[in-house]
């Protein structure tokens, strides 16, 4: 059974960066934070006071995604990782 998570997107910070020694070529680097969504739409679930945050380094175009939904609310969808994609 997957469980489905809602955040929002609450801060993205942009850090500029130069080349990097290892990497092809720079890229947009910088920190994401989501926070438990408990608004309208999420009350049968946050009726239990979610808390907490998660916070991640982006290093990557997918920076731009997180820029464009700054405020709104997203899912993360977390479920088991098949064995074939784990390598077992």
């Amino acid at each position: 059974m997957a469980v489905e998570a809602r955040f929002y997107v609450a801060e993205v910070t942009k850090r500029p960066i130069g080349r990097m020694g290892g990497y092809a070529a720079p890229v947009p680097l910088g920190e994401v934070v989501l926070r438990p969504a408990t608004g309208k739409g999420n009350e049968e679930w946050a009726s239990s006071t979610p808390s907490g945050e998660f916070k991640m380094t982006i290093r990557s175009e997918a920076l731009s995604w997180f820029e464009a939904r700054l405020g709104a609310d997203v899912r993360i969808l977390l479920d088991d990782v098949p064995a074939e994609d784990t390598g077992e």
